[in-house]
């Protein structure tokens, strides 16, 4: 049996009996390699067997190595055992990336967690259930009001507090975090808040920078920064539809040629995705369109959910010296949602697709393109692009275009607000714009140029974020 052990991490026996109970919850698959190179694939329901004495008197098992999925061990390793769960103090040494170097914005969200913290499980839950309540009241008025924008930094701060807690009890298989406890399905949470915003995004705007100074939207720490993206993702991809109902399709079609495809050549030939790029429709499977309602929904909540697992602010520029555990988190991110919270596949693989910049990044369509072309040398996708997610796992196409827009947005978000850490020469949207093309575009082909061309013309119209 041929296995790529690449993707596995040695596992001693003593910490496979520690995490049993969490492999066989999640259905982790076991990877035995005896003292005679034989390899076995062992289901997760058997893993008691390892410890058994038959195992022991097994000649296929006997002095072997185990190995399990990488990703997946670094995740369990980075929250197994905590102490003090309800302690704002353990929270912040965990999730670092959490505490915002504003002293204001920290001593919000700070008062916010010990808010959480003081409560017990259902009364968390029962306070987000509240806000949602309030907030499709405002969905009757005839603007996005100011007031709707507080309701919604307050439920996103505090679902996305809720959320880095569940991942410390989850992984630590600390049942008084089990949401399957209490019978709540935080995707439908996140749902409702996201089709609540969808609602109020598509209304006139009581003031055009009513987020640039709400609580939730204005820090430097990875919960603001989630909260951006989400409501931007849900903005851009309404403006993304209003352009292409009013015929951008036909120009970029005119244009193919003498501007657009360069780029998209670029980006087939470094990753021998598919060899004809003449006509845009070899490119897109079925072509360009429009985003649908639920299409828009499930990016908003892949947005809040993408950096769910990001201990730490982190450097993520895909520049020369960036390596694969650079995005490691973004795998990390998509087996957490999948064993955990989400049973969307559209949400989960665009967590776990979210960094990897046509090649030069690292996500779960490289792995599995990786894993194609190590058994077939010359495979080459019918499609470079695709907007349905299953394509991505029956090998039609390397990429889940949605995701695309999560990426432009996401660096442009972290040039934005972490700027000051090491591009002390970028100061405007027009310095970020040009630093985008330059490093991401204009010689090694990192980010999509059409979303990237329509995103410059979303700056100028929407002024969400002052």
């Amino acid at each position: 049996m041929e296995i790529n052990l690449d993707n596995y991490a040695l596992i001693s026996l003593d910490k496979l009996k520690d995490y049993k109970d969490l492999i066989q919850k999640d259905k982790i698959e076991i990877i035995s390699k005896n003292e005679y190179g034989i390899v076995n694939a062992l289901p997760y329901n058997k893993v008691d067997f390892l410890f058994s004495e038959d195992c022991q008197n097994n000649i296929l098992f006997n002095k072997s190595e185990y190995y399990i999925y990488k990703s997946y061990l670094e995740m369990i390793e980075f929250f197994v055992n905590p102490n003090s769960l309800n302690s704002k103090d353990y929270f912040y040494s965990i999730f670092t990336s959490c505490k915002d170097p504003i002293e204001s914005v920290r001593t919000v969200q700070e008062k916010m967690l010990e808010e959480i913290f003081s409560m017990n499980y259902f009364r968390r839950i029962e306070n987000i259930k509240e806000l949602i309540l309030k907030l499709e009241i405002e969905e009757n008025r005839d603007k996005f009001t100011c007031k709707a924008a507080e309701i919604v930094g307050e439920l996103l701060i505090k679902l996305g507090l809720m959320q880095r807690i569940n991942v410390i009890g989850n992984i630590s298989d600390n049942e008084l975090f089990d949401s399957n406890n209490f019978n709540i399905n935080y995707e439908e949470l996140l749902r409702s808040v996201s089709e609540s915003v969808f609602v109020l995004l598509n209304k006139p705007y009581e003031k055009n920078d009513m987020f640039t100074n709400t609580i939730g939207f204005t820090g430097c720490n990875i919960i603001d920064h989630s909260n951006r993206l989400f409501i931007n993702i849900i903005e851009y991809m309404i403006f993304y539809n209003k352009n292409i109902n009013m015929g951008i399709l036909s120009k970029i079609r005119a244009k193919w040629k003498n501007e657009y495809m360069q780029y998209y050549d670029k980006i087939s030939k470094k990753n021998r995705f598919i060899k004809d790029t003449s006509k845009l429709d070899n490119i897109f499977k079925l072509g360009i369109r429009q985003f649908d309602y639920i299409e828009i929904v499930n990016m908003a909540i892949a947005a809040l959910l993408h950096d769910i697992t990001l201990t730490e602010i982190i450097n993520y520029l895909p520049v020369e010296s960036s390596n694969n555990e650079l995005y490691s988190h973004a795998i990390k991110s998509y087996n957490y949602l999948k064993y955990s919270i989400s049973n969307n596949q559209d949400v989960n693989l665009a967590v776990g697709l979210h960094h990897e910049y046509y090649g030069y990044g690292y996500g779960f369509a490289i792995t599995l393109c990786e894993a194609m072309r190590a058994k077939r040398p010359n495979f080459e996708y019918q499609y470079l692009i695709t907007f349905d997610s299953k394509d991505i796992l029956n090998f039609t196409a390397s990429v889940y275009y949605p995701v695309k827009i999560l990426e432009v947005l996401d660096l442009y978000d972290f040039l934005k607000y972490k700027r000051d850490i090491c591009f002390n020469e970028i100061d405007t949207d027009n310095d970020i714009l040009n630093y985008m093309y330059d490093n991401f575009l204009k010689d090694e082909v990192k980010i999509d140029y059409i979303l990237f061309s329509i995103f410059k013309n979303y700056l100028l119209e929407m002024k969400t974020f002052d």
